[in-house]
Order: structure tokens, then C-alpha cells, then sequence
């Protein structure tokens, strides 16, 4: 198993999980010019992906998702919460909308998705699982502090995805407006 940062950020995120003959994303925030770019420059091609995971619906993780739909056939997996909040942005993507509860299987990778403390409609962390390998993957987007569900499940990982960025101090002292401050 192979895992690519493709982007990363408040403009977008989106990393690449590649099996060989199975590819996901976790999270599609960039458009699908830039997308195809760096899935050309990982030596992928955009639809060889089956689908992509969506972490939660704050628009740097979904912002790509409804033009990615209209060029490749993907599926769109995600928790309850963030499959109602994502399916406003098209038919297309409520057409393609599958649920994990937790758990999904795509080709031989099996999805977990993980409860995750963030402000969004049911976020989650991923955990992916190669069935061919047993290599053992972890993702977490915008992770504030893990709880012991997410130690669980990334508990013997071989590989673990963290953006974590989150520090009290510099939000306090920042530029954001008091609102925002207090959302996050």
C-alpha cells in the first residue's frame, strides 16, 4: 500500500490510497485539474480511483468532489452525518453517496471510519486495511485532541496520517474574528 499526500491545508486536502489495483481518496478539496496533475505525477490515473472517502463536509475536504463526479465514476463513502451534509452539493453526489457504518469495503481495502471531536456533522478519521497485504493505514484531518476510540483503531498501524495543527495559544492571540475563535 502506497498513501500520497496530494494536498494538504486550509485550501485543500486530499491524500491517495493506492493498492494497486485499488485506489481511494480521503477527503477531494482541490479541483479536478489540479487533482489529475498530482494523481499524473503519483503515476495514477484519476479514473482508476473508486471512490473517495470524505473525513467531513467543510468545504477544503469536499470543495473538488461535485467536478470530480462529473469526469469520474467514483463513489462517495462517508458517515451519516457527513453523506447528508455533502449530498447538498449535487445530484450527483447523492446519487453516489454509500454509507460506512462503520465499516466499507472497496476492492480489497477495507474502510473504518473513526468518531473524531471537530466541528462538522459526524467527522471521522479512516483507517485503512490492505485485505492482499495486511498493511494498515491511518488518517486524521483536523484532529484536536485523539480520543480512545481513535487509539484503538490506530493501534498498530503501519503507516499514520496526522494534520493536526490546533494550538490554543496562537488562536487566542490570532487575527480570526471572536466567532470563529469560539467555533474552533
Amino acid at each position: 500500500m502506497r498513501v500520497v499526500s496530494l494536498a494538504s491545508g486550509s485550501s485543500g486536502n486530499a491524500i491517495l490510497v493506492d493498492a494497486g489495483d485499488t485506489r481511494i481518496l480521503v477527503d477531494c478539496g482541490i479541483g479536478p485539474r489540479t487533482l489529475a496533475k498530482r494523481l499524473k505525477a503519483a503515476g495514477v490515473a484519476p479514473e482508476s480511483v473508486s471512490a473517495v472517502v470524505v473525513t467531513h463536509e467543510h468545504v477544503d475536504h469536499t470543495r473538488g468532489i461535485p467536478h470530480a463526479l462529473k469526469r469520474w465514476p467514483w463513489t462517495v463513502i462517508g458517515s451519516a452525518g457527513t453523506l447528508r451534509a455533502v449530498r447538498a452539493l449535487g445530484p450527483l453526489v447523492r446519487d453516489r453517496a454509500r454509507l460506512a457504518r462503520p465499516h466499507a469495503q472497496v476492492g480489497h481495502l477495507a474502510i473504518e471510519l473513526v468518531p473524531v471531536a471537530h466541528d462538522a456533522n459526524e467527522p471521522t478519521a479512516v483507517a485503512v486495511t490492505d485485505g492482499v497485504t495486511g498493511i494498515r493505514a491511518g488518517i486524521a484531518h483536523d484532529l484536536g485532541e485523539p480520543s480512545e476510540a481513535l487509539v484503538r483503531a490506530f493501534h498498530g498501524l503501519d503507516l499514520l496520517c496526522i494534520e493536526a495543527n490546533h494550538d490554543a495559544g496562537m488562536l487566542c492571540s490570532g487575527p480570526y474574528p471572536a466567532y470563529l475563535k469560539a467555533r474552533i
